[in-house]
């Protein structure tokens, strides 16, 4: 199950961002529940092209086969870029089932978006595996600033923790380029 949930979360995180008077909290919710309160608010970021960028700052799987851990070391600290376009439409009539497809199994142990800050922890299972994800995190209407801690029971014995520093920022107009 080693998925990254927040991933997924990232266009819910643009679609919801930037009203300083604007407070989202969810406790003990579902991410539908969660994504049903970040289409119904009122904030919005502004629309336009967005560059995300994921840095792994930690990574620790102590039962890692030597190969595994030198492939790990080669991407640590590395910059992984991509690009979304947020349409003038997408950002006024957020679909709540675009936020996040895939975390089945999941909750939200809480979920705060307020006065330019964001903290959220969800829990998801799946069989014997288990992940805590916590996202802490600064936004606004033109970028986002987040360390994202991820703890996997990939199986009883098996843990895996990562740390990833994410950061999406508007760089622009829409070019008809920009990859998903």
């Amino acid at each position: 199950m080693n998925r990254m949930y927040w991933f997924a979360a990232a266009p819910a995180l643009l679609l919801a961002a930037c009203n300083d008077k604007n407070t989202i909290e969810a406790k003990n919710a579902s991410p539908e529940e969660v994504q049903k309160k970040l289409a119904q608010s009122d904030a919005r970021p502004q629309p336009g092209r967005w560059q995300q960028t994921v840095k792994i700052e930690a990574f620790d799987m102590p039962n890692m086969p030597p190969e595994g851990k030198a492939a790990m070391a080669e991407q640590m600290g590395k910059t992984h870029t991509a690009f979304t376009c947020m349409t003038p439409e997408q950002v006024a009539k957020p679909d709540a089932s675009f936020f996040q497809k895939t975390a089945k199994g999941c909750k939200y142990d809480h979920f705060t978006m307020s006065g330019g800050r964001i903290d959220a922890k969800m829990t998801c299972a799946e069989g014997p595996q288990k992940q805590v994800s916590t996202l802490n995190g600064t936004y606004s209407a033109t970028q986002y600033d987040m360390v994202i801690n991820v703890d996997t029971e990939m199986a009883p014995g098996m843990p895996v923790k990562s740390r990833l520093a994410l950061k999406m920022n508007r760089v622009g107009e829409c070019t008809g380029k920009d990859e998903s």
